[in-house]
């Protein structure tokens, strides 16, 4: 389902950061995750400033995204959730 707000998306990214975290935690020499939060953690703060990604920004959070659904590959839900936030940043923010 499509986002609609700034709200809705920071939720979102909040518990795929969480999730991404508890990894890192299990896999603490993972510089690849840490990465990835990072950069979740970057996409919070454009909606926090209502910024409006470029197209390298957004291409860094869908490698990004794409880095999640690699490592959580059972989880169908979390993939449309990323998904679902990058439409949100390239037609809604």
């Amino acid at each position: 389902m499509a986002i609609q707000s700034g709200g809705e998306f920071v939720i979102i990214m909040n518990t795929i950061i969480a999730r991404v975290f508890r990894m890192i935690d299990e896999q603490p020499g993972n510089t690849t995750l840490v990465t990835v939060k990072r950069q979740m953690e970057g996409a919070l703060e454009w909606i926090r400033q209502k910024h409006k990604p470029d197209a390298k920004e957004l291409l860094a959070f869908e490698a990004a995204a794409e880095t999640i659904r690699q490592n959580f590959r059972g989880d169908p839900s979390l993939s449309d959730q990323l998904f679902d936030l990058l439409d949100y940043l390239e037609y809604r923010a």
